[in-house]
């Protein structure tokens, strides 16, 4: 082969390969910017006893919740979509009985007993009314922290809401994992939180999937039945109260 059409045909070729690198590669930077990752791990949650702490071989009452640290990641998170979440009332409970939620976004309370609930919160200020077997009402909530839930007619029947201000949030299972699907690479802080405890936060930078997170959490109270605030229940016997 001509020795002169073979340099011909190298510098095309390595013409094309500049070419390719500046059309393509910032692009790459780019895709890598937009990226999305999991972040998973597990809470051991430790309760307060008489002499010290005890390890729970199953909690579900304990919330993870990812809150951006720096501008560019909120305003990845932006225009992620408020989730409506879910609290049923069946047999005389709240199910789940801690539950966390978005900021603005609607928690919608179902009924599947067969009979009368009411919904009631003195902290917002809301009541729902009673409404009978699958019917549900709909509540937002604009202010951050926790929120107890009542119904009037089942003095026993008592819940937590997390408000917070972020869309990446899950509540660990029984085994106390937790799983966060599709987190936008950016800085973060990871809090770890239950209504007993003071809650654990790392900072976090978050480029890659990250599924091996181990967090202790210790409560600094005892468990109560109820763990109502002085003043919270304000709901009366009445003739719908079975």
């Amino acid at each position: 082969m001509d020795n002169k059409k073979v340099s011909t045909a190298a510098v095309g070729w390595m013409a094309f390969c500049l070419f390719a690198v500046a059309s393509f590669g910032p692009q790459a930077d780019v895709f890598a910017q937009d990226a999305t990752y999991k972040v998973s791990g597990r809470v051991d949650f430790y309760e307060k006893t008489l002499t010290g702490h005890r390890l729970l071989e199953k909690s579900a009452e304990v919330i993870v919740y990812l809150n951006p640290s720096d501008d560019p990641t909120k305003a990845k998170l932006a225009d992620m979509p408020k989730q409506t979440v879910w609290l049923n009332q069946k047999d005389k409970q709240f199910i789940p009985r801690v539950t966390v939620v978005q900021r603005g976004a609607n928690v919608r309370f179902g009924n599947e007993d067969p009979w009368f609930h009411n919904v009631y919160s003195n902290k917002p200020k809301f009541n729902l009314g009673r409404y009978p077997r699958g019917f549900f009402k709909e509540q937002s909530f604009d202010d951050l922290g926790v929120k107890h839930i009542f119904c009037d007619i089942h003095p026993s029947m008592h819940a937590f809401i997390l408000v917070v201000d972020t869309p990446l949030f899950a509540q660990v299972n029984d085994g106390g994992a937790f799983e966060l699907e599709a987190v936008p690479a950016g800085t973060y802080q990871l809090t770890a939180w239950n209504n007993l405890a003071d809650p654990v936060v790392k900072e976090m930078e978050i480029s890659n999937n990250q599924t091996e997170l181990k967090i202790e959490l210790k409560a600094k109270e005892m468990e109560t039945p109820t763990r109502t605030p002085p003043g919270a229940y304000e709901g009366k016997r009445s003739l719908l109260n079975r």
